[in-house]
Order: C-alpha cells, then sequence, then structure tokens
C-alpha cells in the first residue's frame, strides 16, 4: 500500500499589476503616453454630476478611497455680481483730442473696485454691460455727422505683483454719428462684452477700460459708468 501524503503551505503573493507593461511601478500602472482609464459609471450618462459633452469634470477622492464626481457647486462658482460697478457719481471722463487712442484706465481715485480670490487653477467667464454718453464738448451734443467710435475692454490687477495682466480681454467696440438733422439718440449708451481668462490661484480686481476715436482734433468726451454698469464672474475649476 502505498501512502500519499499532501502538504498544504499558504502561499502570500504581494504583487503589481501592470497593463501594457512588464514592470509596474505602481499597485496599477497603465503604461503608455496615450494611455487612459475609462469608468463606466462616471459618464455623463450614468452619473448626473457630469458636466456633459461641452466641459470636463473634476474627479475627487473620497473618504473610502473612492473616486466620485464633485458636485457642480465643486466646479462652477459664481464669484461676482455687480449691477452697478461704476457708481453713477463717479463716472469716468475719457477724452480724445485727435492726438492719441491709447485706453485709459476707468479707475476712480475716490473709489476701491471689489476683488476676487481664486483658490486654485481656474477658467473665470466674465460678463459685463458697460454704460457710456457722448458729447462734442460740454454742454454740446455731437451735430457734425462725424463718426465716433467708443470702445470698451477689462484690466485684470494682480495683487500679488501689484500689475495688471499683460493683456487685455472683452475687447467691444460701439459707432456713433448724429448731425444737426438726424436727431440722433443722446444719454446712456451701452457695451456689453464676454471674455474667457486663465488664471492661477491669487486674488484679482477688474477694471475697466476706454477709448474714444474721431477725426479732426474737436474734443470728444466720453463717459464711462454714467448709468448701471454690471459685471459678473464666474470660475470653473
Amino acid at each position: 500500500m502505498k501512502n500519499i501524503l499532501f502538504f498544504l503551505l499558504p502561499l502570500y503573493t504581494f504583487g503589481q499589476v501592470g497593463i501594457h507593461t512588464s514592470n509596474p511601478e505602481s499597485t496599477l500602472h497603465v503604461a503608455g503616453e496615450n494611455s487612459n482609464v475609462k469608468v463606466e459609471g462616471l459618464n455623463a450618462i450614468n452619473n448626473p454630476n457630469n458636466l456633459g459633452s461641452e466641459s470636463t469634470s473634476r474627479v475627487y477622492v473620497d473618504a473610502n478611497g473612492d473616486l466620485v464626481l464633485g458636485d457642480r457647486d465643486d466646479n462652477l462658482r459664481f464669484i461676482m455680481d455687480n449691477e452697478d460697478y461704476i457708481p453713477n457719481n463717479r463716472e469716468q471722463k475719457v477724452v480724445q483730442t485727435g492726438t492719441g487712442d491709447n485706453f485709459t484706465y476707468l479707475v476712480p481715485n475716490n473709489h476701491t473696485f471689489p476683488s476676487f480670490t481664486l483658490t486654485d487653477d481656474a477658467v473665470i467667464e466674465i460678463n459685463y454691460s458697460l454704460s457710456w454718453r457722448i458729447e462734442r464738448n460740454i454742454p454740446q451734443k455731437i451735430s457734425d455727422n462725424g463718426a465716433r467710435t467708443v470702445k470698451s475692454t477689462i484690466f485684470i490687477y494682480d495683487h500679488a505683483t501689484s500689475t495688471y495682466l499683460p493683456t487685455t480681454y472683452a475687447l467691444t467696440a460701439q459707432f456713433y454719428s448724429n448731425g444737426d438733422s438726424s436727431k440722433g439718440a443722446d444719454r446712456f449708451f451701452y457695451s456689453t462684452g464676454s471674455d474667457y481668462v486663465s488664471l492661477p490661484p491669487g486674488t484679482y480686481t477688474v477694471h475697466f477700460g476706454g477709448l474714444v476715436a474721431g477725426f479732426g482734433n474737436d474734443n470728444i468726451f466720453a463717459y464711462f459708468g454714467a448709468d448701471k454698469d454690471q459685471l459678473q464672474i464666474l470660475a470653473y475649476y
């Protein structure tokens, strides 16, 4: 009679999983320059927090170590909604004398604009409506049938460096002309603009800029902030 002995030995393996690699460097290593990981539970069909095809959604790690999508509030912040950004009693005058056309900072020296702070890299969306009125010289209306251009833009002030960013944003322009017999509109006009800006973490302030261009050397005055001036800023984290 033969006796057969079985030896049961516990086997413990400590391994790493490699995809497209035979030498994984972590618990799970997906190699390849164009490699990716797909989690169907996080797609737009299966997860209401997915922002859809027109945007990207941030993935977070919860207390259990699971990958989750943040709420929509985590991705989008409404950080400013001001219905009269430049108070009416601090309207800013831009003068065109035929000798230059540089933008003038619309920053009242007796008023402090509100700032906003970004906690992380973000793309901000800026929407504005800026009021203005135009005159040939005080208190006369324009009546010579000449065309004038009124432009507006946005400067972003970086508090960390105490400087403006080198690029202007949301540039827009309107044209104005009126003659004695034209009976053109007077009082308040509005320029609207929108732009997207990528910014690092920090504290910033938005300032408007204005420009007036025309023909001849007659002084033309454009008053910005003459009525309501709305500014909205959204941050996409």
